[in-house]
């Protein structure tokens, strides 16, 4: 009985040794001035959580051993948060190398990051042939989602899926990636709230009505009924005065709504995940000449499935949605089609 349970005991800890992987960083970041340490943060639980700590000096990475319970897949990221990769962690000696003709870093020696960089490379280089963007996201399609079914119970399916899912032509086949991975990586509330979006992106994709909302704010409640489907082509600009990207496009609406407010075109700002005061501030500074409805916060965003700013949607007067992610030139080009160049 006594030599029973010291089998048992043996094999439970011969099981934990396997469980352990033990990796070794090192390799060249291909710039000279880059001497600081980087951090390693488990992207499984997708929570800002540092595991390790890598030292770089001129560039190079001072070779670095360490043990982990096991494999993941990475953010390695800068002291200043200005650089950051994603290699995967695994057993072995995992080298970073800086390719010259694409001008990024790469990381190779292991299985997985062998793989994962033959991807990543063959998917960067299909800018190289000038195709349609049709063609272009069904070539990334069928390189990347064959790899990601072999490794959908490894960290390189569930990199796959968080970097290629939005890019692969519909909402459909994002929720088709999502459901390929093994289900500890679906488990994942990140997971689980990216197919929700998209299950809701889906009842709100081009060709279908709007939904409407309501918002209050100092007393009084708007509608985007109160623009939507009422016999004009509108366009909603879902926007924040913290982001960039969204207030370079406020002059590319005001040119929009002088040229083609007259011809039967509204356009509307709704200001989400944002201060009020910071939004009127904001509106004060950049003069959008078209109507705003503020303080919508997530309640737009969580209805059409946004999670990122700016999206610029177009409406038919009818209420259908025309188009989704306009921006600057697509804008443009969107409205000469309707309108007609000069009108």
């Amino acid at each position: 009985m006594k030599h029973f349970f010291l089998t048992i005991l043996f094999a439970v800890v011969a099981m934990a040794a396997q469980g352990q992987i033990h990796y070794r960083f090192e390799g060249d970041l291909g710039d000279a001035g880059i001497t600081q340490p980087f951090y390693l943060i488990n992207q499984n639980n997708f929570e800002m959580t540092v595991v390790d700590t890598i030292q770089v000096k001129n560039g190079k990475i001072i070779p670095h051993d360490a043990v982990a319970d096991s494999m993941f897949f990475a953010i390695m990221i800068s002291a200043d948060n200005t650089i950051q990769y994603q290699p995967l962690v695994e057993s072995g000696t995992i080298v970073a190398g800086y390719n010259q003709e694409l001008e990024e870093v790469f990381f190779t020696g292991t299985p997985l990051n062998d793989e994962s960089t033959r991807v990543y490379i063959e998917v960067i280089k299909l800018d190289e042939l000038n195709l349609s963007k049709g063609e272009l996201t069904a070539k990334i399609d069928s390189i990347v989602f064959p790899v990601l079914q072999k490794h959908a119970d490894d960290p390189l399916g569930l990199q796959l899926e968080c970097d290629f899912a939005n890019h692969v032509g519909s909402y459909q086949r994002g929720i088709e990636y999502i459901d390929a991975l093994a289900k500890k990586w679906r488990d994942l509330t990140v997971i689980q709230n990216e197919r929700r979006r998209f299950e809701t992106q889906l009842t709100t994709q081009i060709g279908t009505m709007f939904k409407d909302f309501a918002v209050e704010y100092d007393g009084k409640t708007t509608r985007l009924s109160d623009y939507v489907g009422r016999g004009q082509y509108v366009l909603v600009d879902f926007w924040a005065s913290w982001c960039g990207a969204c207030r370079m496009e406020i002059p590319n609406l005001n040119e929009a709504y002088e040229k083609y407010h007259s011809k039967g075109l509204q356009v509307v700002g709704i200001a989400v995940w944002d201060k009020p005061e910071a939004t009127l501030k904001a509106i004060s500074k950049d003069n959008p000449l078209y109507p705003q409805i503020i303080n919508a916060q997530s309640i737009a965003t969580d209805l059409y499935g946004i999670n990122a700013i700016p999206e610029i949607m177009l409406f038919a007067p009818d209420g259908t949605i025309l188009a989704r992610w306009l921006h600057g030139t697509s804008i443009r080009m969107k409205l000469e089609e309707i309108f007609g160049e000069g009108k």
